[in-house]
């Protein structure tokens, strides 16, 4: 059985407009919205009404021509890059199912296209146990973003009970990351 979901389209598209006109940059994050069909109606509906827009994504499900084809209506594009090691990817259920990673050159495509097409460019990467040893500033070096946000991996009850804690670093490992980028 298929979830209902909380809003329906009307819905969706009303919040956007009332987001748009409260804040100044409306995100689109979460649950992968690259997967909404309709993701670049509410990216229009949300810089119609003046906001800036943001789409926060692992990259899988776009290429140049998805960034081209929303140049007018997209300000940023933040890729959530949590390393660049395949291995470390799969380790962070960050594979598909026959568990191939995106390659490091498709960020560098997305970033590259971002910018030709006027979109800013911007990093988020949570740090876990599993990738904090790892060094990814050469990476962030040559997508030259506009802003990398290093987050700690954190609990969030109800949500991540299970396994969080197994991936959480300890605030001096998390520390001695940010210290090292």
């Amino acid at each position: 059985m298929r979830a209902r979901p909380i809003l329906d389209d009307d819905d969706l598209f009303a919040l956007t407009r009332l987001l748009a006109a409260r804040y100044t940059k409306v995100t689109f994050v979460g649950g992968k919205p690259t997967l909404y069909p309709r993701l670049p109606e509410l990216n229009a509906t949300a810089k119609e009404a003046g906001a800036l827009t943001n789409v926060v994504t692992n990259g899988s499900r776009i290429d140049p021509d998805w960034i081209q084809a929303r140049a007018g209506t997209l300000d940023f594009l933040t890729l959530s890059i949590d390393s660049a090691n395949p291995t470390t990817h799969r380790k962070l259920g960050r594979a598909s199912r026959n568990g191939t990673t995106l390659p490091v050159r498709r960020y560098r495509d997305l970033a590259n296209a971002a910018r030709a097409a006027g979109v800013g460019v911007k990093v988020n990467t949570v740090v876990t146990t599993i990738n904090a040893s790892e060094d990814l500033a050469g990476l962030v070096a040559d997508l030259a973003p506009q802003r990398w946000k290093i987050l700690q991996a954190a609990p969030v009850e109800g949500q991540n009970d299970a396994f969080i804690a197994d991936l959480t670093p300890e605030r001096a490992v998390f520390d001695a990351y940010v210290a090292r980028h």
